[in-house]
């Protein structure tokens, strides 16, 4: 069983997400930046759980501290409110994902069991840049040509075309689908699939949970 850190002021919240969690992760919960340090020097964890406002500090600051100090776990952002400037901030700094309270916990645990597994891609062995040719929809990464199937290449250029923006999940799925009806796990298996064989795309990308996505090259 992994061990996740949840840093939150609301100890009531974490008690209940502790308690919901347990048959899966090891929660551990913190109310401030300083004993996030204290227990990242001594325990191993695969991921943060992180709220925006705690206290005298806020989100922002505290991933910026962890980062300096070289804590490059990814990073769940849970806030009572997500808005698109937040986000952006977010995004900028490389988090793996957004939820708003009230929390799924489903959406939660699914979020959790990503970012847990997902292989961490070390600063210096990659380019952060991809190239996109659009009239032979052909991908290049590293120098080497991605294979990304007729799908995922339209999902990766909406993106792309809409980077700054907060995108729905309605409005990916209308741009690719159109009024066909698909499943849910349809796009978000298409989105998984990119972010594996693109990391600079992995690393660009936040999903809002509820509200759909934000893309920041």
């Amino acid at each position: 069983m992994c061990s996740v850190l949840a840093i939150d002021d609301d100890l009531k919240y974490l008690e209940n997400v502790q308690f919901a969690l347990q048959k899966r992760f090891n929660v551990i919960p913190v109310s401030t930046i300083a004993d996030a340090e204290k227990t990242l020097q001594k325990t191993k964890v695969k991921a943060i759980m992180l709220d925006y406002y705690l206290g005298q500090e806020n989100g922002l600051d505290v991933l910026d501290s962890l980062r300096k100090n070289r804590h490059d776990h990814p990073v769940i952002v849970v806030s009572g409110v997500v808005d698109l400037k937040m986000a952006v901030g977010f995004l900028k700094r490389r988090v793996f994902g957004f939820l708003e309270k009230p929390v799924s916990l489903t959406e939660l645990e699914n979020l959790l069991l990503e970012a847990t597994q997902a292989e961490a891609v070390p600063e210096n062995t990659s380019d952060k840049k991809f190239d996109v040719d659009v009239r032979l929809r052909k991908v290049t990464y590293n120098e080497k040509e991605i294979g990304l199937t007729p799908i995922e290449f339209e999902i990766l250029m909406f993106f792309m075309k809409n980077s700054g923006n907060q995108i729905t999940r309605e409005q990916v799925t209308k741009h690719v689908w159109g009024p066909s009806k698909i499943s849910k796990n349809a796009l978000d298996t298409h989105i998984l699939n990119i972010k594996k064989k693109l990391p600079p795309f992995a690393d660009g990308l936040v999903s809002v949970y509820g509200t759909g996505f934000c893309y920041e090259p």
